[in-house]
């Protein structure tokens, strides 16, 4: 059994990302982007993939990248993030301007049948929500930084440089990036719940998905001839997006605040202990960014902090993980009566075998995948465990980060040796291109199982 059948899609997509890997290192070597002089090889590189690949994490200090790096590492950002879903819809369309059967098929794996068959009106809508959430966001940004600098002298006082902070910060959030200008990433906003409020919002935006954009968009804007609302309906998919997303945020917060309020938010008034535990479970839905240190929580919430970030966002949007309504369907079949005969049914429509079938794919090698890398990294780095720099867990806590394209460590990062930061950039890259690669590769996969004569087995 192959573990990832590569297409002719799977290789544009690969080709795709090492194409702007390329491109991103060789930029990277240049002094321009730099305050001093430029990192090692093996930090351009680890750059250029984290942001690609929309992870977040860092092998060195933001403060050596000038003006014009943050410039670049916004625009890779942006081409690994909005880039990677608008390539499925092109990829698909071109070179005819109609799709074809196969290909529809391809896009509706991310798009559900409710996608349209015009390529172009997809990029469209693809393009026009980033924009629209980015700009108003940026602008939202660039204000309270502008504000806060007036208040408190805190930050820059150039207003071109606040919506310079914005707009990246904005690009970042909703791309689920994680990446901030600032050495200690947003910790210096801990006290400001209205700029943690707003980013926030951007990055729930970013992780539930166009396809959920536009049928909420449906739902709302198209009326009867009366003036009521249409019985246009919210698909099967958005609600299981919605109530998924709505669950793990509330559930995350709660858990947080419980854990962290006399400690590693102690210091912080309720107000700001509530919203700060309530970033803390957005943001671990692969965004990175962090307003309290991730080595200052405690073992529950570490634990809770891995499966957060291994579930992820939504399909068909930027973020990373196994995904929000992969593990939906999971739970919902191991919490199935015995006496349940059929297709697992949910608001009176079927889930497929199929689509079961596949989830249970996806959860398995991406876990198979962690392990592996885990221990590849426990091996190349045992001289520092040993040495108490850091753990198991934190390289558990970085594997599953890299891998979920999360951003989020336990000061791990830069402690790492030259190996294990190669390890770390081979699990973002994996992280990203593989789990739709085991998407597009499934239905393919299932076509060319060969049928046996059934036998019986004792599991469990």
């Amino acid at each position: 059994m192959k573990f990832l059948k590569l297409t002719s899609i799977n290789v544009r997509l690969l080709t795709y990302f090492i194409g702007l890997a390329v491109v991103g290192v060789i930029l990277f070597r240049l002094p321009v982007f730099y305050v001093g002089e430029p990192v090692s090889f093996v930090d351009s590189l680890f750059t250029t993939v984290s942001a690609i690949c929309v992870t977040g994490l860092a092998s060195v200090d933001m403060s050596v990248y000038s003006t014009w790096g943050l410039v670049l590492l916004l625009f890779l950002i942006e081409a690994g993030g909005l880039g990677f879903v608008s390539f499925l819809v092109l990829y698909a369309a071109l070179p005819s301007k109609k799709m074809s059967l196969v290909n529809r098929r391809i896009v509706k794996d991310f798009f559900i049948d409710e996608v349209e068959v015009n390529p172009r009106l997809i990029v469209r809508r693809i393009v026009g929500y980033t924009l629209v959430f980015e700009l108003i966001g940026g602008f939202v940004l660039a204000f309270l930084l502008q504000h806060r600098w007036t208040a408190t002298g805190e930050g820059v006082a150039s207003l071109s440089m606040n919506l310079f902070y914005g707009m990246f910060l904005a690009v970042s959030a909703f791309c689920n990036a994680g990446f901030a200008p600032y050495s200690n990433n947003l910790q210096g906003f801990v006290h400001e719940p209205l700029f943690i409020a707003v980013i926030l919002v951007l990055i729930v935006c970013g992780g539930l998905g166009f396809t959920v954009f536009t049928n909420l968009l449906d739902w709302l804007s198209y009326k009867t001839s009366r003036g009521k609302r249409s019985r246009v309906l919210l698909t099967l998919h958005t609600r299981i997006v919605l109530l998924a997303t709505a669950f793990l945020i509330v559930s995350g917060a709660v858990v947080f605040f419980a854990a962290e309020a006399k400690s590693s938010l102690a210091g912080l008034s309720w107000g700001e202990r509530i919203m700060n535990a309530l970033f803390q479970s957005v943001t671990l839905r692969t965004a990175g960014f962090e307003t309290v240190a991730q080595r200052e929580f405690s073992v529950v919430s570490e634990l809770i902090s891995v499966v957060y970030m291994f579930i992820g966002g939504s399909p068909g949007s930027i973020a990373g993980g196994v995904k929000t309504t992969t593990v939906f369907v999971l739970l919902c079949v191991a919490f199935r009566s015995s006496q349940d005969k059929g297709n697992l049914s949910l608001w009176r429509r079927d889930i497929s075998q199929e689509t079961v079938e596949k989830a249970s794919v996806i959860v398995m090698r991406s876990l198979l995948f962690v392990f592996i890398v885990v221990l590849l990294l426990l091996i190349a780095e045992a001289d520092a465990i040993d040495s108490g720099v850091f753990d198991g867990g934190d390289l558990i806590f970085e594997a599953v980060s890299a891998f979920c394209t999360v951003g989020l460590t336990r000061g791990v990062t830069m402690e790492l040796s030259g190996i294990g930061k190669v390890l770390i950039i081979i699990t973002m890259f994996i992280g990203r291109t593989g789990v739709a690669a085991m998407i597009l590769s499934y239905k393919k996969n299932l076509d060319s199982i060969t049928a046996y004569p059934e036998a019986n087995i004792l599991v469990g």
